[in-house]
């Protein structure tokens, strides 16, 4: 494996590894250094390439320890090895170079960098690609007041429903929080696929035990419970590897576990060198998760402890009285026992308190839809067409069961559509689009529309099988859909988009041909609206084609080279100065928006960053704040943005920092405004586009904001065609249904905009409200005091208040939240700003007055609280950050 080479350097595996600071210290608890680490992951790279292996890895790396600032690192950085292996993934945004861990002399340059925690998707690559998984990961995650033994008796839960949907499991310990548990499935499958299994079994058991189980993201319903987190199989999430380190105050590993060591209780996370004992003593209790050949020299002896423990599950239940067949029958009996009525209805004994995962078929049903998807489609989705076979007898009716028609069609053939006219109860339409093996359906009561300003409504119906769209004839009296039924038009389509809400297609038909949206309005009346889309020219780069001009007549005021008219509005201001002075942002004002309807409002996601206008002339962009100063430094102007709308145009965005989840981060986006743009450890500058004040010499100010949505919608493709550029799509409402989805997602807040509302540029409107979900203030630092005891020396606390026409009202201070670099870097910003006497209105109390240092209140920070006392003084506040795109009169 290893050896000492020259100085500086570690040999492995025939590699010279560059390697510095051996003996630096990064966790200081326990004394861990970066030499440490090092063997540590020398030790159990045959481990960390079994189960990180043929991944991307994003790692979390801990420069100077892990007491200081950490940041995720996805991209190779340029002075990574030649013979590092490597892959790029193509992002929706950006594509990203990721190194691919297949050698321990990765691992031991992973460890030169300090990454201490290695990120995997669970799909591998397949031919340089995203491809599919052979297992699920589900991630327990214990809410406020839930210890490690409680999560393990749910994780004994979570291993008796995949071992009855016959799936074996296996814990890891996570090594920050709660427990990983893994499932190797029978075939690969997509990502959706496997979300779909481990999305079900979550569900089920929240529904068996409301008391301990959560399957919902929502924080606030957290408390006391343990969240069931399905959703790390997604294709766009990474989970930290089995083995790999984690960056904790002690040098904690996620460790595989024996389900023994659940079950006993004094459950405890494990250090790195205690992995290392166990690996020797126990072997890898991973092994069969990625396959049956043997990985990391586990002997049948370690095999043969693990026994036990997947038998344990049917002793308890033996010794509990459940009402379950004796072992006699599950040897040898029916293979499909599980999955008849009786068989349901029998193992639903009291038992020993285990979940009751025979008394749940969809489970089952889950893994087959998932293990059934076609291993060579990596695009494949799992679909299901339960819904479609349980409305129908097919004794009784002649529609078609998926597999009975040969649609006899070749493999170069586009994606097919049709329309059927139903005359069932009520006269309707049925469209039906191919998509990923099934028809996706619709009713259309009055067929789809044929002029943009028709909007019409389309029901969203059960998937039909492919074949149906070759279906004429009569559907019997009593059963489901009864009424006569033949094909209307028929064709193929193009997929410009589509998304959960909102797909776009070209028809290709000889009755109906043309671009079409639908859009959903109500996900729990499968409601949707369908329209003949404005712009139906096949060339337009609004679309994101080649030709911007091509499929534009040369009478077309719409054509590039035309006079400044469009038919984006018929305000024809003169906007040629915009590129050099965008107007001042529209303001929301703040106030609830929990019972404001969606027919009414539209809800958007409120970001935590730096409101900026954007200025196009065809050539470059400006960035301005909402004080009116340029903000292209921070941004570089976002390179490509005006080539990419090619023509001049004014939108209102947020410049934000994602964090790793891509949420945005505004302490990030505060740091990196610090460092003018330039601090490599934080992640780059975002643009968040949500409104277009100006296309092509037209003012749209005036026009009302779901028709400006619509310009932006036309914008997107390319929009998103820029690096660090999107477009975040529009919330469902009503007000308190968006408030919800943006808590789940983690957001700041939600911004509510009336449909009808104009755009007033530098004013602020009722028209337009916000409501966070953090409950945060913006305040004005008037003093500050001292610190005590460890923090002699340093700054203590904030004096805070908000700005009156004289002088500052106090609200209190904060002296929590930052640390000591960061106190006293506003020290160092506070010194020049000293003065004499209190910039405070009234007097302030004894504690806050005694040893004050008074300021100009010239700095606005950010303060996050739990509301105020009767005295309107913060209570329980903690520090954010300054707000450096802020001044005191805009408070």
């Amino acid at each position: 494996m290893a050896s000492k080479g020259a100085k500086e350097s570690v040999e492995v595996d025939g590699r010279t590894v560059r390697f510095t600071h051996p003996d630096k210290v990064l966790y200081d608890a326990t004394g861990t250094t970066k030499a440490d680490v090092l063997e540590y992951y020398l030790a159990v790279a045959p481990h960390l390439m079994a189960y990180a292996g043929q991944r991307p890895v994003t790692r979390k790396r801990w420069p100077d320890g892990t007491e200081d600032k950490s940041f995720f690192e996805k991209n190779l950085p340029s002075h990574a090895p030649d013979w590092v292996s490597r892959v790029a993934i193509e992002h929706s945004s950006r594509t990203v170079t990721y190194p691919v861990l297949d050698s321990p002399a990765t691992l031991a340059w992973f460890a030169q960098q300090a990454a201490l925690e290695l990120h995997v998707p669970q799909w591998t690559l397949s031919d340089g690609e995203p491809g599919r998984t052979r297992r699920i990961v589900i991630d327990l995650d214990p809410g406020e007041d839930v210890d490690l033994d409680t999560t393990a008796k749910v994780a004994l839960r979570v291993r008796d429903f995949l071992s009855e949907a016959g799936l074996d499991a296996f814990a890891v310990t996570s090594g920050s929080k709660g427990i990983h548990l893994y499932a190797r499935l029978d075939k690969a499958v997509s990502s959706k696929g496997a979300s779909a299994v481990a999305k079900q079994i979550a569900q089920s058991l929240a529904k068996q035990t409301p008391d301990l189980v959560t399957a919902t993201m929502k924080r606030s319903i957290r408390d006391g419970k343990v969240f069931v987190d399905w959703s790390q199989n997604s294709g766009a999430k990474t989970t930290v590897a089995p083995y790999s380190l984690r960056g904790r105050a002690e040098p904690w590993v996620a460790a595989p576990r024996s389900w023994e060591e659940l079950a006993d209780g004094g459950l405890k996370h494990l250090h790195w060198d205690e992995m290392l004992k166990r690996l020797e003593s126990e072997g890898d209790l991973l092994e069969g998760l990625e396959g049956p050949t043997k990985r990391g020299g586990a002997s049948k002896k370690d095999a043969a402890k693990k026994t036990p423990a997947r038998k344990s599950s049917a002793s308890r239940e033996k010794k509990s009285g459940s009402s379950k067949k004796s072992s006699s029958s599950s040897d040898d009996g029916d293979p499909e026992r599980g999955g008849s009525d009786s068989d349901s209805a029998d193992s639903r004994g009291s038992g020993s308190g285990s979940a009751d995962p025979g008394g749940d078929d969809s489970i089952r049903a889950a893994v087959k839809e998932g293990c059934d998807a076609g291993p060579t489609d990596p695009d494949a989705v799992v679909t299901s067409l339960d819904e479609y076979r349980r409305k129908r007898d097919r004794r009784k009716t002649p529609e078609p069961f998926d597999g009975e028609v040969d649609t006899d069609r070749e493999d170069g053939d586009g994606p097919i559509f049709v329309i059927q006219e139903h005359h069932a109860r009520r006269l309707h339409f049925d469209l039906r689009l191919e998509h990923h093996g099934v028809l996706a359906s619709w009713a259309v009561p009055k067929n789809l529309p044929t002029e943009p300003k028709d909007r019409r409504l389309a029901v969203n119906t059960e998937d039909h099988p492919l074949g149906y769209e070759t279906f004429e004839g009569t559907i019997p009296k009593g059963e489901y859909g009864a009424g006569h039924m033949t094909i209307w038009d028929q064709g193929t389509y193009e997929c410009e988009k589509w998304r959960e809400d909102e797909i776009i297609v070209w028809l290709n038909g000889e009755q109906v041909s043309g671009r079409y949206v639908l859009v959903r309005t109500s996900a729990e009346k499968n409601q949707w609206i369908v329209q003949y889309m404005k712009d139906q020219s096949p060339d337009s780069f609004y679309g994101g084609r080649d030709n911007p001009k091509s499929s534009y007549p040369d009478d077309d005021k719409r054509a590039r080279g035309s006079d400044k008219t469009s038919d984006f509005g018929s305000d024809t201001s003169d906007m040629a100065d915009l590129p050099d002075a965008p107007p001042l942002p529209m303001i929301p004002t703040s106030g609830s928006v929990t019972s404001l309807p969606g027919d009414k409002w539209a809800f958007e996601g409120k970001w935590d960053g730096y409101r900026v206008t954007v200025a196009t002339d065809g050539r470059q962009s400006r960035l301005m704040s909402r004080n009116g100063n340029p903000m292209d430094w921070l941004a570089d102007g976002f390179p490509g943005l005006a080539q990419a709308i090619r023509k001049p145009a004014v939108l209102d965005a947020e410049l934000v920092v994602p964090g790793p989840d891509g949420v945005p981060e505004f302490s990030a986006l505060a740091k990196q405004a610090a460092a003018e743009g330039d601090d490599s450890s934080i992640g780059p500058v975002h643009l968040f586009v949500f409104d277009v004040l100006g296309l092509d010499g037209v003012d749209l100010r005036r026009e009302r904001w779901d028709r400006r949505r619509e310009v932006l919608d036309l914008l997107t493709p390319a929009l998103e065609k820029v690096e660090r550029v999107h477009v975040p799509g529009v919330l469902d409402g009503p007000g308190d249904r968006a408030l919800d989805e943006a808590e789940e997602f983690g957001w700041e807040g939600i911004v509510a905009k009336r449909r009808d509302s104009h755009y007033q540029s530098g004013r602020r409107a009722k028209t337009w409200l916000k409501e966070k979900l953090l409950t945060t203030t913006e305040a004005v630092i008037g003093g500050w005091r001292p610190g005590k005891g460890g923090r002699s020396g340093s700054l203590g606390s904030l004096l805070l208040g908000l700005p009156a026409q004289t002088g500052l009202t106090y609200i209190g201070r904060v002296g929590t939240g930052f640390s000591d670099r960061q106190g006293k870097a506003l020290l160092e910003e506070l010194e020049p700003l000293r003065r004499r006497s209190s910039p405070f209105l009234e007097d302030l109390p004894s504690d806050a007055r005694r040893d004050a240092i008074w300021v100009l209140p010239k700095l606005v920070v950010e303060v996050r609280h739990q509301g105020f006392t009767e005295d309107g003084v913060l209570r329980q506040s903690s520090w954010r950050d300054i707000r450096r795109d802020k001044l005191p009169g805009d408070l």
